[in-house]
């Protein structure tokens, strides 16, 4: 599901992960009102998310984000900025 660029409101996730239970992929780019972890806490009903693209938002540039959101989405596979997968081997000290 691809609602980059757009006007969408972070309040409007858990509406996504209700109603798209099988969602594999969601792309949020360029949207500037997802700003905090918690608003993404409700798409962590999606268990077979495999690829979650938030990057140009303000949650994007935090230093932490890349490590969050494996650790949200444990099935997570792909992200813009990150293609691969987060292993204990690759993860940043």
């Amino acid at each position: 599901m691809e609602l980059k660029e757009n006007k969408f409101k972070a309040s409007e996730i858990p509406k996504i992960a209700d109603k798209y239970a099988k969602l594999q992929i969601l792309m949020l780019s360029d949207n500037n009102t997802i700003t905090d972890y918690a608003e993404l806490k409700p798409l962590t009903k999606l268990k077979e998310i495999m690829q979650l693209e938030l990057n140009n938002t303000p949650l994007s540039k935090k230093a932490d984000y890349r490590a969050k959101l494996f650790e949200m989405f444990p099935a997570l596979e792909v992200n813009k900025f990150f293609k691969q997968k987060l292993t204990f081997s690759n993860v940043d000290p």
